[in-house]
């Protein structure tokens, strides 16, 4: 059988969304007959080029009322595109992820629930001194994550943001800029890297608030740390 060469971007290549991608199951399934088509091979800018699954082995294309598919997961390295999937909604994402949050959305206000409340304080049952504070007002469309601890420090993990918490002032070893909460808690502003870091002291604990990923201000990082309370 003659051998065609399918040249990607150049030919469009209807894509196939593939179980690599999510587990998709509901009433909009319809049933195909299709078949997998070894003699097609590829080319991507010139050479050789073939689409792999998450372990490495090759994928073969499917061909279907005279389209060639291929799954999403396989194809989108060769044109640099990220891929994810949210099963909540059923959504297949293409290249960056974009939530809506930036340096001016507005603040909104956030609940933990019993369980999460139950599962931030045992993180803190390790480390004594110093006690648990939570926020109550987020960056709208952020999202919290979980909480982590380390020998001498918590970690509230959001999407766009950390706040860790520890009874050691680590701001004392960086120069900064002294700024007076809207509570009137005084904070400072350090960079010990290429991020800003806010750091603000309650009772005995030392309080350090940054956005990981630059999306948020530093307006509203001073926000989030005045409306933090003890858990």
């Amino acid at each position: 059988m003659k051998r065609h060469k399918l040249y990607v971007g150049v030919l469009s290549i209807a894509m196939l969304l593939a179980g690599s991608v999510g587990v998709y199951a509901g009433s909009n399934l319809q049933e195909i007959k299709a078949y997998l088509n070894g003699d097609i091979t590829f080319q991507l800018n010139g050479a050789d080029w073939y689409p792999l699954d998450e372990t490495g082995q090759k994928v073969l294309p499917i061909t279907y009322n005279g389209s060639t598919y291929v799954p999403l997961r396989a194809i989108s390295p060769a044109f640099n595109a990220p891929i994810d999937y949210d099963a909540d909604t059923n959504t297949v994402i293409l290249g960056k992820r974009v939530d809506g949050v930036n340096e001016t959305s507005p603040l909104t206000a956030i609940t933990f629930t019993a369980s999460q409340k139950s599962l931030i304080a045992q993180q803190f049952q390790n480390l004594s001194g110093f006690k648990a504070y939570i926020p109550t007002k987020i960056v709208a469309g952020d999202k919290y994550k979980q909480t982590g601890s380390s020998e001498d420090s918590v970690r509230h993990i959001f999407n766009h943001m950390i706040i860790m918490e520890s009874p050691r002032d680590y701001s004392s070893l960086y120069e900064g800029t002294d700024v007076a909460l809207s509570n009137n808690v005084s904070a400072k502003w350090i960079k010990p890297s290429d991020t800003d870091m806010l750091v603000f002291k309650r009772g005995d604990t030392y309080i350090s608030i940054f956005s990981e990923d630059h999306t948020l201000s530093k307006e509203q990082l001073q926000d989030i740390a005045a409306s933090m309370v003890e858990l």
